[in-house]
């Protein structure tokens, strides 16, 4: 007798890290599977002259964090990226 296979569920991504940046009554937001990438897809504006607040989200977990001119400006660095990343990730468990 055959065996009859159970039909499998469809792939369902989980939800992936939404990252918004608020600065001088602008927010730029992006969505990443990962926070590194969620990170990495915000776009650069051109220039920082206020304090931000940056704010991070998975699922229902949410985070703000308050950000001086200069960590802001750092947040676009690429080698900063990785750091902030791994911290935030920390603050969100």
């Amino acid at each position: 007798m055959a065996r009859i296979k159970k039909p499998r569920k469809p792939y369902t991504r989980k939800k992936g890290y939404s990252i918004s940046l608020d600065f001088a009554g602008k927010v730029i937001s992006a969505k990443g599977a990962t926070l590194l990438e969620a990170l990495r897809a915000i776009p650069k504006p051109v220039k920082i002259t206020t304090k931000s607040i940056l704010t991070v989200s998975k699922g229902d977990k949410k985070h703000s964090r308050s950000l001086t001119v200069p960590l802001a400006k750092r947040l676009f660095y690429p080698a900063f990226q990785f750091l902030q990343a791994k911290n935030l990730e920390l603050l969100l468990k």
